[in-house]
């Protein structure tokens, strides 16, 4: 079984992963356009299932670059 640490991100983590900033990410967080986060404690974390969600969803609201021609 794995850890909590292993099955989740900081905030830090998520930020430095997708190169976006702290408020940024809050900010869009209260817009909808991040996954959601859980307290763990006094710890913020973003669930790796919630990335791959949120990941999958982003791909599907994209238009394919053949489209754009």
């Amino acid at each position: 079984m794995q850890s909590h640490a292993q099955n989740a991100y900081t905030v830090a983590q998520f930020c430095a992963k997708y190169k976006v900033h702290r408020s940024t990410f809050y900010r869009n967080l209260k817009r909808g356009l991040m996954p959601p986060v859980i307290k763990i404690g006094s710890s913020t974390r973003i669930l790796r299932e919630d990335e791959e969600a949120w990941i999958e969803s982003a791909k599907a609201k994209s238009i394919p670059f053949s489209d754009r021609l």
